[in-house]
């Protein structure tokens, strides 16, 4: 209707105006009022007729209500041409006075015969059935809203125009102020009425549909409300707020008399039925309201406005009549309906800091009421909340602190403690916040001590927290935290009889993200919780089996996931992040059982990527923290700063990390989780390598890591295998090995002993053959001899020490033979210590036969480099001893597998052993002979084809000889040959009972059937060897 008022301007500014089908002057058509609203009434009167005999809409009625507009319109624009612009340009005069007050009286008469504003409201409510019936209801409805419409806005710019030129009309303006608060009135008997109509649980849902149910209605408040405040601004009346609350007032003092009553009159008031609630729910509505323009348009505050000591007081005595009708043990749904109104409220004016005290007072009095039952719901519960994670609860705390609301009753389904959270917050941050909050501090603090916190309720508890949370979000976080921790600790947070353990220490963690948030120093509050979360992990060390284990588990749980949220909300780095790694994580990893080790190894993996991140977005020249960019000085300052930090954090994570690992690592049952983390460790100093600063002679922490975990015998061959694996899977750790020979011959030490110890689960064997890869792409078997990735492992190192051996052997010089037999020595090292438990019979007959293997090739492969005769201690002696010629007694026989094992790889040892020129040397020949003594009988007799077990092709003493199968045949070859068939001679024929030559002569036959070298025949002496021994026989 206001956007249409100056096309209206323009349409009546004719000499005639046609109203009702008949043409008037238009400057004087009003002057003698009486005949045109006579004409008026009796169109309204036909058209109400027309639907108490459920007449349809025609085009007659649409004629007369357009009649009837067409005159309401009229006068609006009449009184602004003719009368307020008159009087503004030529004075107040007696007729322009007299026309006026007969204008009023007939608009005022006229009203009388209207139907009831809540009748009239009530007709759009009604669902359409015959549709004609119901648009004609609805326009006769519009068109009496008009009507009241016409008369308020009348009386709106007759009181604009007086009070503008300074008129003496007094009479009048009180008679139209008067006018204007009966109609004010009437719009709250109508709200009282339509409050009563629907239940309170459904008041907040519907809270605009109620005192608005239409567009015009609403148009008609805001039009009495600006009307109102024009007047009490300018002085004719008392205040804005003394008339609203005035009004208000009236409901609390009449009776429930009359309230479902459906006749109303001006001076009349219709009490609901709950008087406060629906105070409270029409005040809020005005205070809504009052933020639309002269235009319609609604101006959300930025700041809220200071409001009338009148509209406190009466806030004051709607409280406390709130307070008296709540029970304390119940949650009452009319608390929360107020509550809501009351934060509605104080989002857009500013109150005195009473009202607010006394809901203090309410809701402390349930902290410690084990009574106080709270009816929870699941999306809304505050404790399900706070038991999840630490993120999710300051989400929640940050959501009841926020000041954005898109409608007025926003939290419905929250309870009345989270609602007085966000009054209280909005209270503080008002106008001056820190007088707000010196003023609440006393009021708050004071009410908690040693016994109040130890007598808290689980609810109560779960208040405490979230109030303190609050208050740290929009007050001096500082002093709010170390509050908190100080009063928390009455309850001891290091104690397993703390039932609530992990809630506090999830809420202490929230509170320390308000402080990263703040851009505040940890490092005062970090030094109170440390030794606590050292108490904590040290009960958990020596839990027992009550429980108690349990709940300090889930404690740690939250302390991890809640250091680690703070480093991820952390824009850059302090001294007090550093702190929080405490010694603690060291003792975690040495006494976390099954499953839990897990999570603390993620926990460290967690944080090793942030620390990371925030290096990498420093190199990169992309900081971290938002905001301009900086001159290119203050980068690079800003730059160092935090690399000083993250240098300092990284120092601290190695310091409590390292102890723990030591250790743990020799524990089987941990391998798949701590050798990953190996590897993100040691790519971590690499790729960090600024922040990494080890102790002693490292020059990175990888080192380190690598000498003590992968490097160190006495550590489980799985957990090596997995470790290098992993490591050798990055490019940054796999060039730093290959950068240093003596770092790469470590590790292709390490591969062997893993080959060795096979003793370990089958995903550890996987990463043996990933670990296969991994040396061959470092290069070292490459450059000797080439070989293609995914060769398998017993391949590759077969490779790698005939290669070694090669190199050895064709070497020009001394150092160089000196140089190839000592990478020998690094690779195989003391292979001897490994085989030791493994051939003690306690272990699979898998680990026993990779022990045989390994030993085997590398006999055969380099035999020259693993014996000495200078050296007493030298590799090829041992190996003899343990895996070829061992020890049995009656009391300790050989273990069941071993010889099997011994004729498997028998001929790969003399093969080996006949490289080492047995004829000149004493210790060799003498091995040789002892081995013979030993299997040759057994050997050739199982070979027979009518022996049981035959294995035919089998005999270790044919396959040995097999270079001399060969056409082409070397000299080594042929003197292996020519010193087996003396030895066979020596031994074997010429002392041999008759029962024994048979199978000797079959053995020298074999032999002599698979050389096709003529030659060597002839110069064998195999041939008279048994010619002479058969001749013998006979």
């Amino acid at each position: 209707l206001l956007d249409e008022f100056d096309s209206l301007l323009e349409y009546y500014c004719a000499v005639s105006v046609e109203l009702f089908s008949f043409s008037f002057w238009t400057s004087t058509a009003l002057v003698k009022p009486c005949i045109l609203f006579m004409m008026f009434r009796k169109r309204l009167q036909n058209l109400l007729s027309a639907i108490s005999s459920g007449e349809r809409f025609s085009d007659d009625n649409q004629r007369s209500i357009q009649q009837c507009s067409d005159f309401l319109h009229f006068i609006e624009c009449f009184v602004h041409r003719h009368i307020v612009t008159v009087a503004k340009q030529d004075g107040w005069t007696v007729s322009l006075g007299e026309l006026i007050a007969d204008l009023v009286t007939n608009m005022s008469e006229l009203l009388t015969e209207l139907e009831p504003l809540s009748v009239i409201a009530a007709q759009f409510d009604v669902a359409p059935g015959n549709t004609a019936v119901h648009k004609l209801s609805n326009q006769i409805g519009l068109l009496q809203v008009h009507t009241h419409w016409t008369t308020v806005a009348t009386s709106y710019r007759l009181i604009v125009g007086l009070t503008s030129v300074g008129s003496s009309q007094s009479n009048l303006l009180a008679e139209l102020a008067e006018r204007i608060l009966s109609f004010l009135r009437l719009l709250l008997d109508l709200a009282a009425i339509r409050f009563d109509q629907v239940p309170l649980s459904a008041v907040s849902g519907q809270y605009n549909q109620l005192l608005c149910n239409h567009t015009s209605i609403m148009e008609l408040w805001l039009l009495t409300l600006q009307c109102l405040s024009h007047l009490a601004n300018k002085g004719y009346t008392e205040s804005f707020w003394s008339i609203i609350v005035g009004e208000l007032e009236n409901y609390l003092c009449h009776s429930n008399a009359g309230a479902n009553s459906s006749m109303r009159t001006w001076d009349s008031v219709t009490v609901p039925s709950q008087p406060v609630s629906f105070c409270w729910w029409a005040l809020t509505r005005v205070v809504i309201l009052l933020q639309f323009d002269s235009c319609g348009v609604y101006h959300c505050p930025k700041q809220p406005f200071s409001s009338d000591p009148v509209l406190s007081m009466f806030i004051q005595q709607l409280v406390s009549r709130s307070l008296q009708s709540v029970g304390a043990t119940v949650e009452s749904s009319l608390l929360k309906l107020h509550l809501n109104c009351y934060h509605s409220i104080v989002m857009a004016t500013v109150l005195s800091n009473e009202s607010t005290v006394l809901l203090w007072e309410h809701f402390y009095k349930q902290f410690t009421d084990p009574s106080y039952l709270v009816s929870r719901r699941p999306l809304h519960n505050p404790q399900s909340v706070i038991t999840s994670s630490v993120r999710q609860f300051y989400t929640y705390i940050k959501s009841l602190c926020s000041t954005d609301i898109d409608s007025t009753f926003p939290y419905k389904d929250e309870e009345t403690f989270q609602i007085f959270l966000r009054i209280i917050t909005r209270v503080i941050m008002s106008l001056s916040m820190e007088m707000q909050w010196k003023y609440f501090k006393g009021k708050i603090f004071s009410k908690f001590h040693r016994k109040k916190m130890i007598e808290l309720s689980s609810d109560g508890l779960v208040k405490f927290l979230q109030l303190f949370l609050v208050l740290g979000h929009v007050t001096d976080v500082n002093e709010v935290g170390k509050k908190m921790i100080t009063l928390l600790n009455m309850r001891n947070l290091a104690s397993a009889n703390e039932k609530s353990l992990v809630v506090l220490w999830r809420a202490i963690f929230t509170m320390l993200l308000t402080y990263s948030d703040a851009k505040c120093c940890l490092k005062d509050v970090v030094d109170i919780i440390v030794p606590l979360i050292s108490q904590i992990v040290g009960s958990l060390a020596t839990r027992s089996g009550d429980g108690s284990g349990v709940l300090l588990w889930d404690t740690v749980c939250v302390i991890l996931n809640g250091i680690q949220e703070l480093l991820d909300n952390s824009q850059s780095f302090t001294s007090g992040e550093s702190a929080l790694f405490g010694t603690y994580i060291g003792e975690l990893l040495s006494h976390c059982k099954g499953n839990e080790i897990g999570h603390v190894v993620l926990f460290i993996s967690d944080v090793i990527s942030t620390i990371s991140g925030h290096y990498c977005a420093i190199n990169s020249s992309t900081r971290p923290t938002s905001g301009l960019l900086l001159e290119s000085h203050d980068v690079s300052v800003e730059k160092l700063q935090h690399l000083e930090s993250l240098s300092e954090l990284t120092k601290s994570l190695w310091e409590c990390v390292l102890p723990g690992l030591r250790d743990r690592v020799k524990d089987p049952t941990c391998i798949d989780q701590l050798a990953p983390l190996l590897g993100n460790l040691s790519d971590f100093s690499l790729e960090c390598a600024d922040l990494c600063h080890p102790h002693g002679n490292y020059s990175s922490y990888c080192e380190l890591l690598l000498e003590e975990f992968a490097f160190d015998d006495s550590l489980p061959a799985g957990l090596v295998a997995v470790y290098l694996s992993d490591a050798l899977s990055s490019d940054i750790i796999r060039a730093h090995v290959m950068s240093c020979d003596s770092i790469q011959l470590k590790v292709t030490h390490a591969w062997l002993r893993c080959l060795v110890q096979m003793n370990m689960p089958p995903a550890c064997v996987d990463h043996v053959r990933h670990l296969t890869n991994g040396i061959i792409r470092l290069g070292l078997i490459g450059s000797i001899q080439p070989i293609a990735v995914n060769t398998e492992s017993m391949v590759a190192l077969k490779a790698l020490l005939e290669a070694i051996s090669s190199r050895h052997s064709s070497a020009a010089t001394l150092a160089e033979a000196s140089h190839w037999r000592d990478c020998c020595k690094h690779i195989i090292g003391d292979l001897g210590k490994y085989i030791i438990p493994l051939i003690s019979g306690s272990l699979p007959s898998e680990c026993m036969k990779s022990a045989y293997h390994v030993s085997s090739v590398a006999v055969r492969c380099c035999p020259k480099l693993i014996y000495s005769k200078v050296e007493s201690r030298c590799l090829l002696p041992r190996l003899l001893d343990q895996l070829i010629l061992p020890l049995a007694t009656e009391k300790k026989p050989l273990p069941k597998g071993i010889p099997l094992m011994i004729r498997s790889h028998l001929h790969h040892f003399l093969m080996g052993l006949m490289q080492l020129e047995p004829k000149r040397d004493d210790f060799i020949r003498r091995k040789i002979k002892q081995i013979f003594l030993k299997y040759f009988t057994s050997y050739v007799q199982r070979s027979q084809p009518n022996t049981l077990n035959t294995c035919p092709g089998s005999n270790p003493f044919v396959l040995f000889l097999q270079p001399c199968y060969k056409p082409v045949v070397s000299s080594e070859a042929r003197d292996a040959l020519l010193f087996t068939m003396e030895l066979v001679a020596a031994h074997f024929l010429t002392a041999s009972k008759d029962s024994n030559l048979l199978p000797v002569l079959q053995y020298i036959g074999d032999v002599l059937e698979k050389i096709t070298n003529e030659e060597l025949i002839a110069r064998s002496g195999a041939p008279s060897c048994c010619l002479a021994t058969c001749c013998h026989a006979y």
